[in-house]
C-alpha cells in the first residue's frame, strides 16, 4: 500500500522510539515533533493516540499511583479536547479519525468524543471493524448523557484480552 504518513509526537524520547520502529518495519514516514494542536496539513486518516492518565497500564507502571489525581484527569481532558478538535479540523471530508487512550476515565474518553460531536454536526461514529473482546462506550457518566452511538466505541478491559486497558472511537467526517 502506498501512503504518505506523518508520524508526530511532542515527546522527543517517544519520537526516538517511533523512528526506531519505523526503520525496523521499513516504513517510510515524515516525522515531526510539534504539538498536535498546531498541525495544519490535511489527511484522509488521523490516529490520535492522546496523552492520558494511563489508568489502563496501571498493572505495568507502579509510579502511576504517585501521579494520579482527578485534577490531572481534568487537565488532560482539556488538552485532549484541543487535540481532537484539531485532528478533526485537518481531516478531509469522508476521512476517518481514530481517537484512542490507555485510560478508563470517562472524562478522557466519552466526554472528549462527545465534545467533538457537540461541536461538529458532520462528525459520525462508526463501528470499529476489529475482532477483540470489548465493552461498549458508556451511555452516561455522573449524570451526563452521551450520544446513543457511543456504543460503537470500544472499552477494552485488561481481563478481556490479557492486555492493558484502552478506549477507542472511530469517527467519520461527513
Amino acid at each position: 500500500v502506498d501512503a504518505d504518513i506523518l508520524a508526530n509526537d511532542i515527546s522527543k524520547s517517544r519520537l526516538l522510539r517511533l523512528q526506531e520502529n519505523l526503520r525496523k518495519h521499513d516504513v517510510n514516514a515524515k516525522v515531526s515533533n510539534v504539538s498536535g494542536r498546531i498541525i495544519d496539513e490535511n489527511f484522509d486518516k488521523v490516529i490520535l493516540d492522546a496523552p492520558c492518565s494511563g489508568e489502563g497500564v496501571v498493572n505495568k507502571k507502579d509510579k502511576l499511583f504517585s501521579v494520579w489525581s482527578e485534577r490531572r484527569i481534568h487537565f488532560l481532558a482539556k488538552k485532549q479536547k484541543k487535540l481532537i478538535a484539531n485532528a478533526f479540523k485537518i481531516l478531509n471530508d469522508r476521512g476517518i479519525l481514530v481517537y484512542s487512550t490507555c485510560t478508563f476515565a470517562p472524562e478522557e474518553n466519552e466526554e472528549v468524543v462527545q465534545y467533538l460531536l457537540d461541536k461538529n454536526d458532520n462528525a459520525k461514529f462508526e463501528k470499529i471493524p476489529v475482532n477483540v473482546k470489548h465493552s461498549s462506550g458508556l451511555s452516561e457518566w455522573r449524570g451526563e448523557k452521551f450520544s446513543s452511538d457511543m456504543k460503537k466505541c470500544m472499552r477494552i478491559w485488561p481481563y478481556q484480552n490479557i492486555t492493558a486497558g484502552f478506549f477507542v472511537a472511530r469517527i467519520r467526517k461527513k
